[in-house]
């Protein structure tokens, strides 16, 4: 049996959902959504584990200065829960806070400190590209601001962890999507908005469905290569690895695979902030994240509960069994992607958005931008 469609759209994560909603609501289309797990949400998919709400593929927070991105998940929420995310930093016996401010400087003169002198300090250790024009690497857009000492401390090793290669084969995005500030501001971001969606993304999620149920089907544990002849589309919307699309003919681009442990513990925290990085080899894991802080709004809604949740994060190389995560941005992985994006642009029957189908690293904030843009695209051909 052949299913007719306007829109097959391959992929259920915040990409694929947000396209199917406004492809239903605004441009009154059928579209089925496909994906080959067995649930919707992609990474930002949770679930209720000891009456905290856990993220099954770590959590993801929303934060951006974008209104409009903003306003469009608000019709799909009651309610955000703002919040002040807040990293810090487990390295040589101590606990920094990150994003470098003030107040790491402190801690690594072990003395109060005024802000000139940490702005003198920087003056004097920043290392210049010895090449002219802008950085052409992590460890060059790095070491360009912090110097040496606070590489080595911070960024090297957890490079290495988190990516598989060294920081001087990344792309600088990369390593400067964390501000270095020279105040005490610890956050981790000072975008307009900074919140988690009232009872987490999956009830989001379902309302983005259900606000589209007339035109939408969403089909899990359905993979798009086994069932593609069956689906018959007016227009294809690829949200998966854009080198599987093709056959991988001009081989396989680099991408980064996690894999994450929870555990509970019985307490009502077990660790000082939401986020606490480990750059040394010391753990195999890079991070660790406590769900139950407010920013979830856990503790106001479960504060008599004697639990807490801890995601531990592996990340692992991309292979058999494991699921993409993050493009690593290598000058060869981008070479290898904009063969890639060539013989995509003679499709006009498939549109490829999302960060591993556009080969782009992107958050949530992010990913809804591109979203909204690729529908308005689509929109004009209508």
């Amino acid at each position: 049996m052949t299913l007719n469609t306007d829109y097959l759209i391959v992929g259920a994560g915040i990409t694929g959902l947000t396209l199917a909603e406004r492809i239903s609501s605004q441009l009154n289309k059928r579209a089925i959504v496909v994906d080959h797990r067995n649930h919707f949400g992609g990474n930002l998919f949770d679930a209720n584990l000891c009456g905290i709400r856990c993220p099954k593929y770590g959590l993801h927070y929303f934060h951006t200065n974008h209104k409009h991105v903003y306003d469009y998940l608000s019709l799909f929420t009651r309610w955000w829960m703002t919040s002040r995310y807040e990293i810090m930093s487990w390295t040589d016996g101590k606990m920094y806070p990150f994003p470098i401010c003030l107040g790491t400087y402190e801690l690594f003169m072990e003395r109060e400190c005024t802000e000139d002198e940490f702005k003198e300090y920087l003056a004097l250790n920043r290392i210049a590209p010895v090449h002219e024009g802008p950085p052409k690497n992590g460890e060059e857009a790095i070491l360009a601001q912090v110097g040496l000492e606070f590489y080595n401390k911070f960024y090297r090793n957890y490079t290495i962890k988190q990516w598989g290669v060294d920081p001087s084969l990344l792309d600088p995005s990369v390593l400067l999507r964390h501000p270095i500030r020279t105040d005490r501001n610890c956050s981790r971001s000072t975008d307009t908005y900074q919140c988690m969606p009232y009872r987490g993304y999956l009830l989001m999620f379902n309302n983005m469905l259900e606000a589209c149920r007339d035109n939408a089907t969403l089909l899990v544990n359905t993979d798009y290569f086994d069932y593609k002849d069956k689906i018959n589309a007016e227009h294809i919307i690829y949200t998966g690895p854009i080198d599987r699309f093709f056959n991988y003919q001009f081989g396989r681009l680099p991408y980064r695979s996690i894999r994450h442990e929870v555990k509970v513990y019985n307490a009502r925290r077990y660790q000082y902030c939401a986020q606490v990085n480990f750059p040394n080899d010391d753990k195999k894991y890079t991070r660790a994240i406590e769900v139950r802080h407010t920013i979830t709004g856990e503790y106001a809604k479960y504060g008599d509960t004697s639990k807490t949740a801890v995601i531990y994060e592996y990340p692992q190389k991309y292979e058999g069994g494991t699921e993409p995560v993050f493009p690593i941005l290598t000058e060869e992985g981008k070479s290898t992607y904009l063969k890639y994006q060539d013989v995509a642009l003679d499709r006009e029957d498939v549109t490829f958005a999302g960060g591993l189908a556009t080969f782009q690293y992107l958050n949530i904030a992010e990913s809804v931008e591109q979203a909204l843009a690729t529908f308005e695209t689509l929109k004009k051909r209508h």
